[in-house]
């Protein structure tokens, strides 16, 4: 049954910082871990069969690891 079992949120722990520095880290924390997440539901599309789907991940992931970039140029990386 599609509609078996119950919805649940889990919010991860919101990180907060007073410099720079550690804020654009935390950041880079983040896109890594987005573009690890994408990369698992790329697989996960096409084990499905649902192709346009995963271009479409594919296309948010490239966006992602472009700002992963970003960050780690502007932090030295």
């Amino acid at each position: 049954d599609f509609f078996s079992g119950s919805p649940s949120v889990k919010v991860d722990k919101i990180l907060t910082a007073t410099k720079n520095e550690k804020m654009l880290q935390q950041d880079l924390m983040g896109e890594e871990d987005a573009i690890r997440r994408y990369k698992e539901r790329i697989v996960q599309a096409e084990a499905l069969q649902e192709f346009a789907l995963a271009t479409q991940l594919r296309n948010i992931l490239a966006i992602e690891q472009e700002h992963a970039m970003d960050l780690k140029q502007a932090l030295g990386k």
